[in-house]
Formats: C-alpha cells, sequence, structure tokens
C-alpha cells in the first residue's frame, strides 16, 4: 500500500454523514414498508456517491463507509 494514500474519513465526510443521517434516518436500522430495504439500498448509494465527491476525503465502497458509520457515528 502506498504510505502517501488517504485512508482515513476526512472531518467533512463524516459531518456530512451525520447531516444525511439526520435528515434521511439512521440507515443502518432497517427502513420499514414493502420497499424497505430497495430504498435503503439506494440511500446508502446515493450517500456513498455524496461522500465519494468530497475532493478532501477518502474514496470507500459502499460497504466501508457502512463501517464507519458504524463504527462511529454519535450516541443518541
Amino acid at each position: 500500500m502506498n504510505a502517501s494514500k488517504k485512508v482515513h474519513t476526512s472531518g467533512a465526510q463524516f459531518n456530512l454523514m451525520v447531516e444525511y443521517m439526520e435528515q434521511h434516518g439512521d440507515l443502518s436500522k432497517p427502513l420499514g414498508g414493502p420497499h424497505g430495504r430497495q430504498n435503503q439500498a439506494k440511500r446508502w448509494k446515493e450517500l456513498t456517491d455524496l461522500l465519494n465527491s468530497d475532493a478532501v476525503g477518502v474514496e470507500k465502497s459502499e460497504e466501508k463507509w457502512r463501517k464507519v458509520w458504524s463504527l462511529e457515528r454519535p450516541e443518541k
């Protein structure tokens, strides 16, 4: 692995993630309704694209962003 390659989430990316979750609900919890899983997958894709578009931060897969949220989400 290249030592200069960024692997940590930027503060801006984490703030974007928190704001998105506040607006759309915590995506780590199942969404109800007949299309709950589809909507949840769509929202994770949307959030991943948003986070990866941040020029300062690191690019991650959807799976990695899910892990970031599961490990670092703020407690309510």
